[in-house]
């Protein structure tokens, strides 16, 4: 059993996040990981209090803003923040402007602008073997630089632990998920794979991969998410699917964390159902421009760009809409 350090009774309400799209590179894995470590912190009204905090001259500042985005600059970091803490625990402070725009600055260091929500190590942190650390990532990839004059920035949070991770092998899709991790340069040890009977709560996160849940599967998520205020990352058709998963007999619990009712069916229009009425309702396959991206000063949207390209380029379900008469869930 694996002991969570999840401060889950700091939680008031519980939250759900969503990724769509099958895609193994590019945004889909910021999102991803973004995700991870931001839905261990984000507060329940989801609002962003930020602390003023100087950082003296010899800290180390990631830059996450480097565009285009590649596996090296802007995945690798993830994987610098999950050897430091859980290899040398040592802290990793997340630096967010929570009134920034989207693509917007984050702060400015010797005429840089530093944005999508750098990662800072403070020198205080910082001894022979952290440097050498920094160093092996930075020859991954990772940008960033030893500061040589003091800075005050917006700190989100102070990252000290890495989620406990489960992700579902049942589809039999887990190699999709591993290989996110892979290409941030996370090993096997930073995730575990197992069924919806092993999440408990030992366990933060169940990431639930392309595939098919039903009851007699997922049931056990019901009481990973209402009870033990566990959190979901569903991907694919896997979310609309989810959503519409009704237990067969009283009191006919669904899964509908993120709708009021369900999600319309994945499959287009006139194909068969995904379910009995009323998830028989189907939609289009591909969403219509444009997109409006919204609170690029949240964690979760800690990315330089569109999402759409993660989102829209392959995967059989590229979007989702409520039922009719449903809505999305205010919380």
């Amino acid at each position: 059993m694996k002991t969570s350090n999840l401060p889950k009774n700091a939680m008031r309400t519980r939250l759900t996040f969503l990724i769509i799209g099958a895609a193994i590179i590019g945004l889909a894995l910021i999102l991803f990981f973004t995700i991870l470590i931001g839905l261990n912190t984000i507060p329940s009204d989801r609002a962003m209090a930020t602390t003023n905090q100087q950082f003296t001259t010899g800290s180390f500042v990631v830059d996450l803003g480097i565009t285009p985005q590649t596996n090296s600059n802007a995945l690798k970091p993830y994987g610098m923040v999950w050897d430091l803490i859980t290899n040398h625990n040592v802290p990793v402070y997340w630096v967010i402007n929570p009134f920034k725009l989207a693509d917007g600055e984050d702060f400015s260091y010797q005429g840089n602008s530093y944005k999508g929500g750098s990662f800072i190590i403070d020198t205080g942190d910082i001894d022979s073997t952290v440097t050498a650390t920094i160093a092996s990532w930075t020859a991954q990839g990772v940008v960033g630089t030893y500061i040589t004059s003091n800075i005050t920035v917006p700190v989100y949070t102070k990252l000290i632990y890495w989620p406990n991770i489960l992700i579902d092998i049942l589809s039999g899709n887990q190699a999709i998920i591993q290989a996110y991790f892979t290409n941030a340069g996370i090993d096997s040890t930073g995730y575990s794979l197992g069924t919806p009977t092993d999440a408990t709560t030992c366990f933060d996160i169940w990431v639930n991969p392309h595939g098919d849940p039903e009851w007699s599967t997922h049931g056990p998520l019901y009481n990973f998410v209402t009870y033990h205020k566990g959190f979901i990352w569903s991907q694919c058709h896997a979310v609309s699917m989810l959503e519409d998963v009704v237990e067969p007999v009283a009191p006919f619990r669904q899964l509908n964390y993120l709708t009021t009712t369900g999600l319309r069916c994945w499959k287009t229009t006139g194909s068969p159902a995904c379910g009995p009425s009323p998830f028989d309702e189907g939609h289009a396959k591909s969403p219509t421009s444009p997109f409006t991206h919204y609170f690029p000063g949240t964690p979760v949207m800690q990315f330089m760009g569109k999402a759409q390209g993660a989102l829209n380029s392959n995967g059989s379900e590229k979007w989702f809409i409520p039922l009719t008469g449903g809505a999305w869930r205010g919380t």
